[in-house]
């Protein structure tokens, strides 16, 4: 029996699910994690989409993106998560 690989994610769909992000928008995030974005896609300061929207105080992409699987643990250059950003602005 073979074992199949993990689909690798769709870099066009990725690139929609950070400009969603930066834009806030909900809907545009839903579509492009539907479209196989890596959720997990990291920026120059190693930031993953759930940090950005966290930090930005956008819950609902937030809640998106923890639903898909994005890891609330992910840590930025400065060691910074979105757990930790949470916290600091009372964000529970």
């Amino acid at each position: 029996m073979q074992q199949q690989e993990p689909a690798r994610p769709d870099p066009r769909a990725t690139q929609r699910l950070r400009a969603a992000v930066a834009a806030g928008d909900v809907d545009g995030v839903r579509r492009a994690v539907a479209d196989g974005a890596d959720v997990e896609v990291r920026d120059g300061d190693r930031r993953t989409p759930l940090l950005l929207a966290t930090r930005a105080g956008q819950v609902a992409i937030a809640r998106v993106l923890l639903d898909a699987g994005a890891d609330p643990d992910a840590k930025d250059a400065i060691h910074d998560s979105a757990f930790l950003y949470a916290w600091a602005e009372g964000r529970t």
